[in-house]
C-alpha cells in the first residue's frame, strides 16, 4: 500500500547511513520526496550519493530559506521526517523550528515524525507509532540491496562457525572498554577456524569517530575502533541494515543497551546465541535480560562465548521471540501503511481531520494564521521571524538546527549540550555556567570546592564556610556521591561494606558506639616468604628453556599487533615464560610504564634485570608467583638495572610518585581519590609532595608498613579531608597522640575516637538501624529510565560526599545543589553554585527540601526528617474532610451494540488479535470501521464515534490511581474492614504523622507500606517502619500510605495475594462480573517482620526480578491446601471477596459512569489471618498473557459478557455477577 499520491516527504538530513533505514521505507512508498542535507553534515556527500538513487528523491542543502522556498511552493501536503531523538537539544530545537513552520504553514505542513530508529533499545522517546517496527520493513519485503544468503557468501566460510561483533556506541558499550576488544582479538587467534566479523555502528565509520557536530565518539572508542578495524574483516559502510547479519550469524556479541540485542531476539533460534554487555549502572527491563545471555567481565565473555561455540548455553528461543512479538507484534511489511494510518495521514490530506496526533510544539503560540496565501518575500520574512522565536534564546545548537556553520572549538562544546541541555535547564544552572561546567567535566571531573570551602565542627556538629570571597553565579562546583544505593539494597550494602558503614557515620556525624571492623588483610599479593635452601638465582637457564623463551618471543610480539612501540601497560602473566631478555622489550614496546610477569617461571635475577635494562619509562613490574620471587633479595638489583621503578612486587620503592598512587588505586586523577588504602606497601617515608596532592582523601591505611608517625605528621597534616586513618603504633605512640597531632580525625583503626579501643562491641544491627534513620536527613534522589519500551522509571538514592553532606539546611539557602548525570561518561554527581555573595568565613547552606512548597506540605516533612520535635508537636492535626466525589459528566443510558451482525473489533492487543476466535466478532485495522474499540492505552474519548463502544471509562482513574481509590472508599463508606487504613501523604500527611506517634506511643504495630499513585507491578513500593523513611519517599512522586497487612494469611508460611479479572459492562445501572478462574502469586521466602527489604519475603510479584523463582500454582491446587490450612474453606473467603470488590466498584460508580464504556480490571486482593480480604488496589488492563496459555478462549468469554446479550446475567458459564 503507497502513501497518498499527494503528500511528499521532507526529509532533513543531519548524520550520515546509520539512520536511513528508518526513512528509505517511507520514500519506497510515496511518489516524492525531498531530502535536506546539513551544509555541517561530515557524510554529506555520501548522504548525497546515497539519496540521489532514487527515482523519486530530490537532494538539497539544507537552510532555512531554501526549505521555506521549497514548502511555499508545494503543490502537495508535506510530512517532515526526523531521524535526530527527541530527547537531544537538537532534536528539541528541530521539533522548535520545524513546529513553528508548521504553525505558519497549516495548509502544507500536516504533519513532524520523529521515526524511530533503535527498538527496545531507545530510552530517548514514548511515540507510540515507534513500535512499529518500521526498520524491519525491507528486510522482510526483500528489497533490502542484500540478502541473509549474500551475507553467508561473503563473510562465512562454510561448514564454519561465525560471530558477529556487533558492538553500540556510549558510555554503557563494550566498545569504549579496552581490555573487552583485545579480549575477542585474543579469541579470534584462539580460534582459527570460527569466522569473526565486526558490524560497527554507523557512527563508527565517520573521520576519527566525528559524525556531525552533534555526533561524535569518545578517544576510547576511536581507539578501539582502529584495533577492531586492524585485526577483524570490518562490514562496509553501505551494509547498514544489520538484519541480515543477524539472521546469517550464529553468536552475536553487542551490547544490552543497543538495538541489535533486542533485534536479534526476532531472529531467536535453537542455534543462535545473542552475548549482550551488561553496564554496571544498567536499569533496564529486567524481563528483557531473561532472554539474554549477559557478561559483565572479560571472563565472563570469554566463558560465554566458549560456550555458545559449543552449543552448552541455555536459552529459550521461543520465549525470546515470543518477548520481540509481545513489544511489536508480527512483522508484515506493511509498518509505513500502519503508522500513516495511525497518524491519520490520510484524513489530513482530505482536509477533514486537523487534529494532532502529538500535542503541538508551540502551544503558547497564537492561532495559526496561514502564510502561504501572502507573496513569497512576505511570507519568507514571516517564516523566519516565527522560526527565529522558536529557537530563541540563541546559541551555537540553534545555529546549528538552522543549518549555520559554528566555529570549530564549539563544536565539542555544542555535541555536549546537546546531550544535555534538558537537565541543565530543569536543574535551574543559570547559562552562563554551562561552559564551565563543560571545562570541568569534559573528560574528568574536577572536584575543586575543597578550593574554597571548608567543614567546621563544633557543638552543634558539622558546618560548611567559604574560604574567600564568592561571588553569585560566578562558579560552579562538583560534589561527588559518597554512597548510591535504591531502598531495597541500602541494609545488605552496609552489611557487606563495614568501610561504607564507617564513612557513613563520620560523613552524618553520628557520636554512637562504632564496631571495631579492624581485619588482617592477607598477604595474598607479595607471596613473599622464606629464602629456600637452593640459591635459585643462581640458577643457569637450560638450552630447552632457551628455546621455548624464544617461542615466548614470538608468540608475545604477536600478541602485541601494530601498536607494540605505544604500548604503556603490558601484562603476560602465567605463560610459562622462562626469560624476560629473550622478550627484547627494549626494542619491541620502550615506551612501558608497567609490565605484569607474574606466575611464570622465572630464576635468574640477572636476566631479568637485563630484560628490563633500559625501559626509561619503566615504573611498575610485578614479579610474584616466579621461583625467583620465593628467594628475594633482588630489589636492590633490579633497582639499580631501572632506576625508574615506583613500584616492585606490589611494593613501593623509595622513588614512588603519585603515579605509584594512580596504578594501585585505579584512578587517572589522585585528586579525586577518596579512599586510599597503602597497606603492606614497604613505605618507610610519606613524601609530602605527594601527599599534598590527594586533596580529596578520607580514608587512608598505612597498617604494615615501616613508619615512624612523628616523621611524618607534616604530610598527614596535609590531608584536609581525613577522618578515618589505620595506623600501625610502634613503641611510645598512643592514640591520644594520634589525635592531638590530626584533631579531625572521626576514626582510628575503625573504632569512633569517642570510644576506647579496648571497649568495641559488634551491635552491628542497632548501628545500621541507625545509619537507615539518619540517611534520611542527608538522602537526596534522581530518576533513570528502566524499562525503555513504556518509559518506566526508577527511583535511585544516593549521599553526598562530605562537602555536600555537611551543608546545613536553610529555607533560604546561599547555594544551590542539585543532581546531574553525564551521559558522556556515565557518572552521577551534583552540581553546587552560590546563589547569592557569599562572604569569606560565612556559613554555606543549601535546600534539603529543593522544590518543595508550603502547600506540598514542607514544615512537616521539614520536622520530621530533622527530628524537630517542636515543629512535630506544632503540627496541628486536622483531618481534612472526605468531599463527596463529584457525579459523571456523561448521562444516558448504557449503549449496547447490535447482536444481530457479526461485530467489528478494533484493538492494539496482539492478545485479542490472537486469542478473539468467537465467529461474532472480527478484527479490522481501522478504528472508524469498528463497533468496539479494545485498548491498552489511553483513548481520546472525543474520536468515539456514533454507535461505538469502547473498553474504557473516562473518569476511572477514581478506581485505578491508589490515592484516588482510597478517597472514592473513604468518601463512599469511611474507615471499613476489607480496605486498609490509608494516608494519601500528598494532602493527609500531618493526619498520617499523627497516627504514626500515636501508634508509636501506644507500642501498636507501625509498618506501613508506601506506594506511588499510579505505578503497578511492584515498582517503588516500601515496606517500612520508619517516619523518616516514609516522608522521603514522597521527593520520588505523590504517594500513599498505606497500613501494612502484618498479619497476612499464610499458605505453606508464605504471603501470596490474588489476582481476579473483573468486567464491568455498567456502572449505572451497576453490572459487574467476576471471571471465576483466578491467578495466585506466592512470595518466595517463608513471611518474617525481620527484614523488612527482603523483597522475596514480603512481595509476590516476581515475574520482574531478575532470577527470582516464579511459583506456578492452579487454583484448584491453591484451593485444596487453603482448605487444610485455613480457618474457613474457599467458598466462604470467595463470597467475603467477591463483596468487598463490589462494593469496591460501587465506592465510585456514580463518577465514573459512561454510556458508551466497558471495562476490565485487574483487582489485587490479599486475605489476613482471620479470613478477612484487603482490597490492595485495581488495575486497568491487567496482563492477561497467563489467562490466555491456560484458558485459550479466554477473550471469547470477556468479549461475549462485555458485548453480546449473552452474557447478561451471568449467562457465560466461569462468571459470577458482583
Amino acid at each position: 500500500m503507497a502513501l497518498a499520491e499527494q503528500v511528499t516527504l521532507y526529509i532533513p538530513v543531519h548524520t550520515n547511513l546509520s539512520q536511513v533505514e528508518s526513512v528509505v521505507p517511507f520514500i519506497q512508498k510515496c511518489h516524492r520526496a525531498k531530502v535536506f542535507i546539513y551544509r555541517w553534515n561530515f557524510d554529506g556527500k555520501t548522504m548525497q550519493e546515497f539519496y540521489s538513487k532514487f527515482a523519486n528523491v530530490e537532494v538539497f542543502d539544507f537552510s532555512l530559506d531554501s526549505f521555506i522556498e521549497q514548502i511555499y511552493a508545494e503543490l502537495d501536503k508535506v510530512v517532515i521526517l526526523l531521524t535526530s531523538s527527541s530527547n537531544y537539544t537538537f532534536g528539541v530545537n528541530q521539533n522548535n523550528l520545524f513546529g513553528a513552520l508548521k504553525h505558519a504553514l497549516p495548509s502544507k505542513i500536516i504533519d513532524i515524525f520523529h521515526v524511530g530508529h533503535c527498538l527496545y533499545g531507545c530510552d530517548s522517546c514514548g511515540i507510540r507509532e515507534h513500535s512499529i517496527p518500521v526498520y524491519f520493513t525491507r528486510f522482510v519485503n526483500r528489497t533490502l540491496e542484500y540478502s541473509t544468503e549474500d551475507v553467508r557468501r561473503q563473510f562465512i566460510r562454510p561448514g564454519s562457525k561465525s560471530v558477529l561483533i556487533a558492538p553500540s556506541v556510549g558510555a554503557k558499550s563494550f566498545l569504549a572498554r579496552e581490555e573487552f576488544i583485545n579480549t575477542l582479538v585474543m579469541a579470534q587467534k584462539q580460534l582459527p577456524d570460527v569466522c569473526f566479523v565486526a558490524k560497527l555502528h554507523g557512527f563508527c565509520y565517520s573521520p576519527e569517530g566525528q559524525v556531525s557536530v552533534v555526533h561524535a565518539l569518545s578517544p576510547e572508542e576511536v581507539k578501539n575502533v582502529v584495533v577492531i578495524q586492524q585485526n577483524f574483516t570490518v562490514v562496509p559502510q553501505v551494509m547498514f541494515n544489520i538484519l541480515p547479519f543477524l539472521d546469517a550469524f550464529d553468536v552475536i556479541i553487542t551490547d544490552v543497551d543497543s538495538s541489535v540485542a533486542f533485534e536479534s531476539l526476532f531472529f531467536a533460534a535453537p542455534n543462535k546465541r545473542t552475548l549482550a554487555f551488561l553496564c554496571p549502572d544498567y536499569e533496564g527491563d529486567s524481563l528483557y535480560l531473561n532472554h539474554l545471555n549477559t557478561f559483565k567481565t572479560t571472563a565472563e565473555l570469554d566463558d560465554s562465548l566458549q560456550r555458545c561455540l559449543r552449543g552448552d548455553l541455555p536459552l529459550d528461543s521461543d520465549a525470546a521471540k515470543a518477548f520481540f512479538e509481545s513489544k511489536y507484534g508480527q512483522v508484515t511489511g506493511d509498518e509505513v501503511a500502519r503508522i500513516s494510518a495511525l497518524r491519520n495521514w490520510p484524513a489530513r490530506i482530505a482536509g477533514v481531520s486537523a487534529a494532532p496526533v502529538m500535542q503541538e510544539y508551540l502551544p503558547g503560540m497564537p492561532k495559526p494564521s496561514d502564510i502561504s496565501t501572502l507573496p513569497f518575500s512576505t511570507a519568507l520574512t514571516a517564516a523566519r521571524d516565527t522560526a527565529f522565536r522558536a529557537l530563541a534564546p540563541f546559541g551555537a545548537m540553534e545555529a546549528l538546527t538552522l543549518g549555520e556553520y559554528v566555529e570549530e572549538s564549539m563544536l565539542d562544546y555544542a555535541s555536549w549540550l546537546n546531550l544535555h541541555v534538558p537537565q541543565l535547564m530543569a536543574c535551574g544552572l543559570p547559562q552562563k555556567l554551562w561552559e564551565k561546567l563543560y571545562r570541568k567535566v569534559r573528560y574528568q571531573e574536577v572536584f575543586d570546592g575543597g578550593a574554597v570551602l571548608q567543614f567546621n565542627l563544633d557543638e552543634s556538629g558539622y558546618s560548611v564556610t567559604a574560604l574567600q570571597d564568592i561571588k553569585a553565579n560566578q562558579d560552579i562546583y562538583i560534589v561527588d556521591h559518597a554512597w548510591t544505593f535504591t531502598m531495597r539494597e541500602a541494609r545488605q550494602q552496609l552489611i557487606k561494606d563495614p568501610r561504607l558503614r564507617e564513612r557513613m557515620y563520620a560523613l552524618m556525624g553520628l557520636d554512637i558506639e562504632q564496631e571495631d571492623t579492624e581485619q588482617d588483610l592477607a598477604d595474598d599479593e607479595s607471596g613473599a616468604g622464606p629464602a629456600d635452601d637452593v640459591d635459585i638465582a643462581s640458577t643457569p637457564v637450560s638450552d630447552d628453556s632457551h628455546v621455548a623463551s624464544l617461542e615466548h618471543c614470538l608468540e608475545f610480539i604477536e600478541s602485541l599487533g601494530a601498536d607494540a612501540s605505544s604500548t604503556t601497560s603490558l601484562s603476560y602473566d602465567s605463560k610459562g615464560l622462562t626469560s624476560v631478555a629473550h622478550l627484547q622489550l627494549n626494542a619491541v614496546c620502550p615506551n612501558i610504564e608497567s609490565l605484569s610477569l607474574w606466575d611464570n617461571e622465572l630464576t635468574d635475577v640477572e636476566d631479568v634485570a637485563n630484560g628490563i635494562q633500559g625501559l626509561q619509562r619503566l615504573k611498575g613490574l610485578w614479579l610474584n608467583g616466579n621461583p625467583l620471587h620465593k628467594s628475594g633479595g633482588y630489589q636492590k638489583r633490579l633497582l639499580r638495572s631501572c632506576p625508574t621503578l615506583e613500584i616492585l612486587d606490589t611494593k613501593f620503592t623509595p622513588n614512588y610518585s603519585t603515579w605509584a598512587i594512580k596504578e594501585i588505586s585505579d584512578c587517572k586523577d589522585v585528586a579525586l581519590l577518596g579512599e586510599l588504602d597503602l597497606s603492606d606497601r614497604g613505605i618507610t617515608e610519606l613524601k609530602l609532595d605527594v601527599f599534598r596532592t590527594l586533596t580529596q582523601v578520607h580514608t587512608l591505611d598505612l597498617r604494615n608498613n615501616s613508619l615512624v608517625f612523628s616523621d611524618n605528621v607534616t604530610a598527614l597534616q596535609s590531608l584536609r579531608n581525613l577522618i578515618s586513618l589505620r595506623i600501625d603504633y610502634e613503641d611510645g605512640l598512643t592514640r591520644e597522640a594520634v589525635l592531638e597531632a590530626l584533631p579531625q580525625l572521626q576514626f582510628i583503626n575503625g573504632v569512633h575516637v569517642s570510644r576506647s579501643e579496648s571497649d568495641v562491641d559488634r551491635d552491628e544491627e542497632r548501628e545500621i538501624a541507625q545509619l537507615l534513620d539518619k540517611v534520611w536527613l542527608f538522602a537526596q534522589t534522581y530518576r533513570t529510565i528502566t524499562d525503555t519500551s513504556d518509559r518506566t522509571e526508577k527511583s535511585i538514592w544516593y549521599v553526598m560526599d562530605e562537602l555536600g553532606s555537611r551543608m546545613r539546611h536553610s529555607d533560604r539557602p546561599n547555594f544551590h545543589c542539585a543532581p546531574f548525570f553525564s551521559h558522556a561518561r556515565g557518572i552521577a554527581y551534583n552540581l553546587l553554585w552560590p546563589e547569592v555573595d557569599v562572604a569569606a568565613g560565612e556559613q554555606c547552606t543549601r535546600d534539603y527540601l529543593p522544590g518543595v512548597s508550603v502547600k506540598e506540605g514542607r514544615a512537616a516533612r521539614a520536622a520530621v526528617i530533622t527530628d524537630d520535635e517542636e515543629a512535630l508537636t506544632s503540627l496541628v492535626n486536622e483531618q481534612p474532610p472526605q468531599p463527596p466525589l463529584p457525579p459523571s459528566k456523561h448521562s444516558g443510558s448504557q449503549t449496547f451494540v447490535s447482536t444481530g451482525r457479526k461485530l467489528a473489533v478494533h484493538t492494539d492487543m496482539e492478545l485479542v488479535k490472537n486469542h478473539l476466535t468467537d465467529d461474532r466478532f472480527t478484527i479490522v485495522e481501522n478504528q472508524n470501521d469498528a463497533d468496539i474499540i479494545f485498548h491498552t492505552t489511553s483513548f481520546d474519548f472525543d474520536t468515539l464515534r456514533m454507535g461505538q463502544i469502547v473498553n474504557q471509562f473516562p473518569d476511572e482513574r477514581y478506581l485505578v490511581w491508589k490515592n484516588l481509590l482510597a478517597h472514592s472508599v473513604k468518601s463512599a463508606y469511611g474507615n471499613v474492614e476489607w480496605f486498609p487504613q490509608s494516608y494519601d501523604l500528598e494532602h493527609e500527611l500531618v493526619p498520617f504523622i499523627h497516627e504514626y506517634q500515636r501508634r508509636a506511643e501506644a507500642n501498636e504495630d507501625n509498618l506501613w507500606i508506601v506506594k506511588p499513585w499510579k505505578l503497578a507491578r511492584g515498582l517503588e513500593i516500601t515496606v517500612t517502619d520508619n517516619l523518616k523513611c516514609v516522608v522521603r519517599t514522597m521527593d520520588t512522586s505523590p504517594m500513599i500510605a498505606c497500613k501494612y497487612i502484618s498479619k497476612p494469611a499464610l499458605i505453606d508460611g508464605r504471603k501470596f495475594d490474588l489476582r481476579f479479572i473483573v468486567l464491568v459492562k455498567s456502572f449505572e445501572p451497576f453490572e459487574a462480573y467476576v471471571y471465576n478462574v483466578f491467578w495466585i502469586r506466592f512470595a518466595n521466602k517463608q513471611f518474617t517482620l525481620t527484614n523488612l527489604d527482603d523483597y522475596e519475603t514480603h512481595f509476590t510479584v516476581m515475574n520482574y526480578t531478575p532470577g527470582a523463582v516464579l511459583t506456578q500454582v492452579s487454583c484448584e491446587q491453591f484451593i485444596e491446601k487453603f482448605d487444610v490450612q485455613s480457618s474457613v474453606k474457599w467458598p466462604v473467603a470467595r463470597d467475603r471477596i467477591n463483596k468487598a470488590m463490589g462494593a469496591t466498584l460501587r465506592a465510585p460508580a456514580h463518577s465514573i459512569a459512561f454510556p458508551r464504556g466497558t471495562a476490565v480490571y485487574g483487582f489485587d486482593v490479599m486475605l489476613t489471618s482471620d479470613m478477612n480480604p484487603q482490597i490492595l488496589e485495581c488495575n486497568f488492563g491487567p496482563d492477561c498473557t497467563r489467562a490466555c496459555k491456560y484458558h485459550p478462549y479466554f477473550y471469547n468469554d470477556i468479549f461475549s459478557v462485555l458485548y453480546t446479550d449473552s452474557g447478561a446475567a451471568g449467562a457465560v458459564a466461569g462468571v459470577t455477577p458482583l
